[in-house]
């Protein structure tokens, strides 16, 4: 069961919630007030998803050991939007709390973030503007001994700026996007990106061309890292590059698109070429990998990437995309493993750092939707080379993806199946095997806005490590409520 609007359309309150063995938690809230008016709403949200168990020891040691550990992420905030006759603006806020606790570490974490949008609608003030604007602050306690290292403090600020003109029937554009980030605690520096991109949008009948050029600069400090309370320096093998994407960026780089229609709403050719920087800030990394500790922000500079795709419909029931492509980095984020030797005793140690890398990819997206049955689907392979992956970091997956079905009778009953996948990932240090994570889920519902469900993960009973080194040790089971007034 999703959100939806109550039978009167005056208020919406959706609640879905479920606990099992091993325990899952999981909490989605939210609650829309009746502001009884069509040009502004608001959505108050709540989320909860945690894992509390046992993982399998992943340390190089080759015994079959579990330690007890926990991932919780909870979010509330609030997201509204208001209307009117030549524009619109979006607005959000969240507090986020992320706690871990594994065999090296314990981490709290606490982010607060504020944003808001504003554009025009329909060229009515003969400019077609967008803002967006994003403030986020991020304290993160991570804990290896009682005494230290000092908490990591991120304060962020990112802003998108679009701004286009008519010209003969077409559009020209130019894009401003700017991102900063000061550290400071554990360590201080700072860091940001300037990217201005003027493009200009031709668009006749079946064909259209976004042809552009991004002109990009990084910028940042080195950084200083703290001493503990002992007054010695903490050292990090992995800071000695800190910002290492400032001497390695491009300036310049292509943003074009072209896409051509061969078989009118049924069949088009997407050409793209671009390429850019990133500033990989510690909250986006967190993002992705809860249990990192190791990392020092810096930006991805991607060369290239250049990509074709063929993107269709059949009878407005399967779509689907087939795509290749290129991409080069000069310095990418990839995922590493250190592994250190004393006497007898082998240990292994994930982190995250960047390197540089290539990649030749290519995958299909597809999707079958109908009142009863639903499938949808993504399968990736990449052939990822570079000097980086003989030097401790981890080569990504050759094949990868993830493949969904879902059937609906008489939206009474739903049942489906989802696995997620990845061939093995290899370093120096380690291999991670292949894995395939199938999951099974069920939900009945018994009247309107009440209904019950439950669901089984990893019921293969695989080593899934999603992130290198963390892997929660067998299946799991989650049986719930879903409420939606």
């Amino acid at each position: 069961m999703k959100p939806s609007a109550s039978s009167d359309g005056s208020r919406k309150f959706f609640l879905r919630a479920g606990a099992g063995y091993q325990l899952h938690p999981e909490l989605d809230m939210v609650w829309s007030p009746d502001l009884k008016t069509d040009d502004f709403a608001m959505d108050v949200f709540a989320r909860h998803k945690s894992f509390i168990g046992n993982y399998h020891n992943l340390d190089g040691q080759g015994n079959d050991a579990v330690w007890s550990g926990y991932d919780l992420k909870s979010t509330a905030g609030f997201a509204g939007y208001g209307d009117w006759e030549s524009g619109y603006a979006d607005f959000w806020g969240s507090y986020s709390n992320l706690a871990t606790k594994d065999r090296m570490w314990n981490r709290m974490y606490n982010t607060a973030e504020v944003g808001l949008s504003i554009g025009s609608k329909d060229l009515a003030t003969y400019v077609d503007y967008r803002v967006d604007a994003k403030y986020r602050h991020g304290h993160d306690a991570v804990r290896y001994t009682e005494t230290g290292p000092d908490p990591l403090k991120e304060n962020a600020v990112d802003l998108d700026v679009s701004a286009g003109f008519p010209v003969r029937g077409s559009m020209l554009f130019f894009d401003v996007e700017a991102d900063f980030a000061g550290y400071g605690g554990e360590y201080s520096a700072t860091a940001g990106q300037l990217g201005i991109t003027p493009h200009y949008v031709y668009r006749r009948s079946r064909f259209m061309a976004d042809i552009g050029v991004k002109f990009a600069k990084t910028m940042g400090n080195d950084g200083e890292l703290r001493s503990d309370d002992a007054g010695n320096v903490v050292e990090d093998p992995h800071n000695q590059n800190v910002y290492r994407g400032v001497s390695l960026e491009q300036i310049v780089y292509p943003d074009v698109t072209v896409e051509f229609g061969i078989i009118r709403e049924a069949l088009r050719l997407r050409l793209h070429a671009g390429g850019g920087n990133r500033l990989d800030t510690w909250a986006s990394v967190l993002e992705g990998n809860h249990h990192v500790a190791a990392y020092t922000p810096d930006f991805t500079i991607e060369r290239i990437n250049v990509m074709a795709a063929l993107e269709g419909s059949i009878a407005s029931r399967f779509s689907y995309s087939i795509y290749g492509g290129y991409a080069s980095y000069a310095n990418g984020l990839l995922d590493r493993i250190d592994l250190t030797v004393a006497g007898h005793d082998r240990t292994l140690f994930p982190t995250m750092g960047h390197a540089a890398y290539s990649r030749a990819f290519a995958g299909l997206d597809f999707l079958w939707k109908s009142d009863a049955l639903m499938i949808d689907g993504n399968v990736e392979y990449s052939d990822a080379r570079g000097d980086a992956f003989d030097k401790g970091f981890v080569r990504p997956a050759a094949v990868s993806g993830d493949v969904a079905v879902e059937y609906n009778w008489k939206r009474r009953i739903i049942a489906g199946a989802d696995c997620r996948f990845a061939s093995a990932r290899e370093s120096v240090a380690y291999e991670l095997p292949a894995y395939a994570d199938l999951g099974l889920y069920a939900e009945y519902v018994f009247a309107r806005g009440f209904s019950l469900w439950a669901r089984g993960g990893n019921l293969l009973g695989m080593t899934v490590q999603y992130n290198p080194l963390y892997a929660e040790k067998g299946a799991y089971f989650t049986l719930g409520i879903c409420l939606n007034l």
